[in-house]
């Protein structure tokens, strides 16, 4: 799942977060659970492959590129089940 387009001042800080809930260790994927932002990409995102024993909070900070523009992705790469709540694309003001 991705989410909508954020419009943001390029250049300025940004807070992606949520909370990932892997019941069970994900199988036949080197990625699991897999949650990134278009400010990093995937290299710099979050891999969940084992069990989390409950829910996980997950939090990424990063510039918005000069295009103004950034989404949030979760995916599930393999097999099993994972859950994702609560995600939000933050803009921080530096003061």
């Amino acid at each position: 799942m991705t989410s909508p387009p954020v419009q943001l001042p390029a250049g300025s800080l940004v807070r992606f977060s949520g909370w990932v809930n892997v019941p069970k260790g994900i199988e036949a994927s080197a990625d699991g659970a897999l949650i990134f932002d278009t400010a990093g990409g995937e290299p710099l995102g979050v891999r969940v492959t084992d069990a989390t024993k409950g829910w996980k909070r997950f939090t990424l900070f990063r510039r918005v590129p000069t295009t103004g523009e950034v989404r949030l992705t979760v995916a599930l790469t393999g097999v099993g089940t994972a859950y994702f709540d609560d995600l939000s694309i933050e803009p921080l003001n530096a003061r």
